[in-house]
């Protein structure tokens, strides 16, 4: 009787200790776009209901649920000067990461670009794309340029957007893919799932340079990372971003792309850049069909990257930037591969000169 009573305890501790399978639910789209350098806004598809399973730290999307609706060559849409664009995904289920923080990614998104620019009514693809389509922060390069794209991250009430996009040449250079803002319900409890990474300290200072209207400040920043339950690639390979973001005025983002830094022993890299070649500065993909020029490049710096166990800290001195934008409150965000984690901060006046923290 004895061994029955903790057999039947062990069991019940078992179910009850068990991770709990989330129940199917759906994703619904209330905005849907061509995004990237040349983009068109609300394309169609409000309202289809995409079926989600989330479970742990994954999620599955139910692609056919946009292709049945959206037959190759996919969902049809004005462009407004003329011709026609279709946008078609890949079908079948595709399986995501999704983290405490919000953060949903789903590598390899398959979709393809399609229009009747060169026949009217005919539908050619102008190009295959295979996405990183994500809620969080990633730079994408088109004729030697990198812009920085962004989705946001899912809230508490279920509400997302995943933005992901290549490179395809057609009648011109492009990165174009896709956008989509949905509603997934029910929305999950995002402290049951794996921890995603924070930053734990943000702080830094400003040296400003002798002209007001140029960018010739140094901005020194120290930065550290908290690894979530799914510690980041940090062996150099992955892009490396930053990312601050004050009430108004374009943000400040710097990219220091993949391959770039120098292993120094098994817990430090490094990058060193005396003319601003390594150290990009990059903008925010346009809002619409005009690109903006592109940001004055920094006047190069250096990036530092220590790693702990769980903590890694990242020092940025860079020069050639405008800091004369940030008053107050400031959002930075720092990526590492597809991994991101944001933190409010505040830039002010000292005695020394203006500081973050």
């Amino acid at each position: 009787m004895r061994r029955i009573l903790l057999a039947i305890a062990t069991i019940a501790t078992t179910l009850a200790t068990a991770p709990v399978h989330a129940a199917p639910g759906t994703c619904t789209i209330s905005r849907l776009d061509v995004a990237g350098t040349f983009p068109f806004s609300n394309i169609g598809g409000v309202g289809l209901a995409i079926p989600v399973d989330i479970e742990g730290g994954t999620i599955t999307m139910q692609r056919d649920a946009y292709t049945t609706a959206n037959p190759s060559p996919g969902l049809k849409f004005p462009t407004g000067f003329g011709p026609n664009g279709w946008l078609d995904w890949d079908p079948g289920p595709i399986t995501g990461t999704i983290d405490g923080n919000g953060l949903v990614t789903f590598e390899n998104f398959g979709m393809r670009f399609f229009t009747d620019f060169g026949t009217p009514n005919v539908a050619a693809k102008a190009g295959d794309i295979n996405a990183t389509f994500t809620t969080g922060i990633q730079a994408r390069a088109v004729s030697g340029r990198s812009f920085l794209f962004s989705g946001q991250a899912l809230a508490a009430d279920g509400t997302m957007r995943l933005v992901g996009t290549d490179f395809i040449n057609y009648q011109l250079p492009l990165q174009t893919g896709c956008g989509m803002t949905c509603k997934v319900a029910p929305a999950p409890d995002l402290a049951s799932l794996p921890r995603g990474p924070s930053l734990l300290k943000v702080k830094g200072k400003v040296k400003a340079g002798g002209d007001p209207a140029a960018a010739d400040d140094e901005i020194t920043l120290t930065a550290v990372l908290v690894s979530g339950d799914t510690p980041p690639t940090l062996d150099g390979s992955r892009d490396t971003l930053l990312r601050l973001k004050g009430a108004t005025g374009d943000p400040l983002n710097l990219l220091v792309q993949g391959g770039r830094m120098t292993a120094k022993g098994k817990k430090k890299l490094t990058l060193s850049d005396g003319d601003g070649s390594l150290i990009e500065r990059i903008s925010d993909t346009p809002s619409g069909q005009d690109v903006p020029a592109p940001p004055p490049p920094t006047q190069g710096g250096s990036v530092v990257v220590t790693k702990g166990k769980k903590r890694t800290t990242f020092v940025w001195k860079v020069k050639g930037v405008d800091a004369a934008q940030f008053d107050g409150a400031v959002t930075a965000t720092l990526g590492v591969g597809t991994q991101s984690a944001a933190r409010s901060i505040t830039f002010k006046a000292g005695k020394k000169g203006p500081t973050f923290k």
